[in-house]
């Protein structure tokens, strides 16, 4: 079985996971794989190519290849760290064909540009089922491993996430029944124990018939002892958390893309000739205008016009990464994973 090391770009999963992972299985055991969606910050690309040169193995990148036919579902082609940046190139085939992603409910670009590809990629080289999917989940991630229904399940039992993670650790270690048992007693157990406790084992099952992996298994540093790991390297991602992963994404916050408009404001112009082209796909079913992208119902141009005309000292008083950037807390250390969220299902695009 190979050892597929997802790397989404940020601190944990571009540095702690693979050297972690390399050291348990050795490098000939282990491939590293990047996503490139053409729209992340220029450092984000540089980093990685940094991160390539310290590992000193090989990353495979993957960039959407999308047929124009109708019922034909995404390819990839893959490529090197030097061929990665930004360029819009993987959204402008994406929208063209399906329109612009949109929160909440439409948000099939992370699905298109990473998930499938990199699902697509392993099973085209490894086989089904042949390769391990390591993840850079931290130690006091452990909603993330479990998935928000099973997640809520032992949060309800009065599990904070990292004791969730520490539960999994003792659940691929043990007896699942037992250690449920725990919480929810075996002996005339209520209708809603037998719910709660069926999500978990669901949960469980899906992560393991999936083969995924991740990086608690194999260190529990949290955020605080990424960022100490990597202040003793040479060189560090140079970016806040409001421009990582997708400069714009539309899992982001308002105010955060708004300051993210206004410190990136070339790649911001760029971006919405990007989503306003008339080359996007207008769906019928879709459930909001075709340029209705982000929360509350707001598309990119009024967050950009908005963003032009506040002061980045008014939007840093509005958002919740200004008040993180005030305290000095700026770690870019979030991921947007291929499998963000690993146990919903697909979305149905046909």
């Amino acid at each position: 079985m190979k050892h597929v090391v997802s790397l989404s770009g940020g601190r944990t999963s571009t540095g702690v996971l693979p050297k972690e992972v390399i050291k348990k299985y050795g490098a000939k055991n282990v491939d590293l794989i990047f996503c490139d969606t053409g729209a992340e910050d220029d450092d984000t690309y540089r980093f990685i190519r940094d991160s390539e040169k310290m590992l000193g193995m090989k990353i495979t990148c993957l960039k959407l290849v999308m047929p124009k036919e109708k019922g034909k579902g995404c390819d990839y082609k893959a490529c090197t760290t030097a061929d990665i940046k930004k360029d819009y190139e993987s959204w402008k085939q994406l929208t063209h064909k399906y329109g612009n992603p949109y929160v909440p409910g439409g948000k099939f670009c992370t699905d298109q540009m990473k998930t499938q590809i990199f699902k697509k990629y392993c099973n085209d080289k490894y086989g089904k089922g042949g390769f391990y999917t390591w993840l850079g989940y931290r130690y006091e991630e452990g909603q993330r491993i479990w998935g928000k229904v099973a997640s809520n399940a032992l949060g309800k039992v009065g599990m904070s996430n990292t004791e969730k993670t520490e539960f999994y650790l003792s659940c691929i270690s043990g007896s699942v029944d037992a250690l449920l048992d725990e919480y929810f007693p075996s002996m005339f157990p209520s209708d809603c124990d037998l719910v709660e406790k069926n999500h978990i084992k669901k949960a469980l099952k899906t992560i393991k018939d999936k083969n995924f992996r991740f990086l608690s298994e194999l260190s529990s540093l949290n955020k605080e002892g990424v960022i100490a790991w990597w202040s003793g390297n040479e060189f560090d991602l140079k970016i806040d958390e409001h421009l990582g992963n997708c400069i714009f994404c539309m899992e982001k916050p308002s105010g955060t893309v708004m300051l993210a408009i206004k410190d990136r404001p070339t790649d911001a112009k760029e971006f919405l000739k990007v989503v306003e082209s008339e080359d996007v796909a207008q769906k019928e079913n879709r459930k909001r205008s075709g340029d209705i992208m982000y929360r509350d119902g707001a598309s990119f141009r009024w967050l950009y016009e908005k963003a032009m005309a506040t002061s980045r000292e008014e939007i840093l008083k509005l958002s919740v990464i200004g008040k993180k950037l005030a305290k000095k807390n700026t770690c870019s250390s979030g991921e947007c994973s291929p499998f963000g969220e690993i146990h919903e299902e697909q979305q149905d695009l046909f």
